[in-house]
């Protein structure tokens, strides 16, 4: 654990290329060193916390300086995790700053004719023992049109369910696509409709039972709905020829 630390420090070190005698720090150097340690803004720190972080960041620098030259810099973990990290923010930076053309992404759409993720608007009910859940299963079984059934299972939530949170917000309930959902769940919702119900057990807590208020089928995705996915796949593209021509240079 203490040589993981260590190889963080260093190499989040080396890629920013700090001043490692502190009193040269800039503005830069901890608005970098602050996004990438703590994924936090340097300037909307309070200036305590500015003095601290500037503090750390000495220290981190001169430990930095002592290890680099020191026998670990021929450590072979601290070099691969060194490499790693290079090309990892590199290809972050690029992807960021790459630009991709509507007509790329136009063609890119016809290619790859992306299709939407199925989704779904699950109310729940969890309770502590099988015998609680069938019970419930039983009355909702008894009932047969949609909208009284659905009324009822948002009844037994609030009357029943052992989960907080899902009581207090059965009226206001977010889509979820199928493959975020829990493999179980992904594994019992298979052939579900909207209107259906089921159960699944979670383990060393108790039962969950799922009601189908809403579903959401796959379908051909629009161009609108594509633009994340086709320009994060442009971006892929242009990413790896870029890779490419750099090693083909340096051959």
């Amino acid at each position: 654990m203490k040589k993981q630390i260590i190889l963080a420090i260093v190499a989040c070190t080396l890629i920013l290329g700090a001043n490692v005698m502190a009193n040269e720090i800039s503005q830069q150097e901890m608005n970098a060193y602050t996004a990438i340690k703590y994924h936090v803004d340097f300037n909307a720190q309070t200036e305590k916390s500015k003095h601290d972080l500037v503090a750390e960041y000495q220290q981190t620098s001169l430990l930095a300086n002592h290890l680099l030259q020191s026998e670990f810099k021929n450590d072979l973990e601290f070099n691969v995790a060194v490499r790693n990290l290079a090309v990892g923010m590199w290809s972050q930076k690029f992807m960021k700053n790459a630009q991709v053309d509507e007509k790329k992404l136009k063609e890119l759409y016809a290619k790859e004719e992306p299709k939407t993720i199925p989704a779904y608007k699950l109310l729940n009910i969890l309770v502590k023992d099988a015998h609680e859940a069938d019970k419930i299963m039983k009355t909702l079984s008894a009932i047969h049109e949609s909208d009284k059934k659905l009324l009822k299972f948002k009844e037994l939530v609030k009357s029943e369910s052992q989960d907080f949170m899902t009581r207090n917000s059965v009226d206001n309930v977010n889509s979820i696509e199928k493959n975020k959902l829990d493999p179980k769940i992904q594994a019992a919702i298979k052939d579900k409709k909207a209107d259906d119900f089921f159960k699944v057990e979670v383990a060393n807590i108790g039962i969950q039972i799922l009601y189908i208020e809403e579903y959401r089928p796959q379908r051909k995705a629009s161009f609108e709905e594509s633009k994340e996915l086709l320009t994060s796949l442009a971006k892929q593209e242009l990413l790896k020829q870029e890779a490419q021509k750099i090693l083909g240079n340096t051959k």
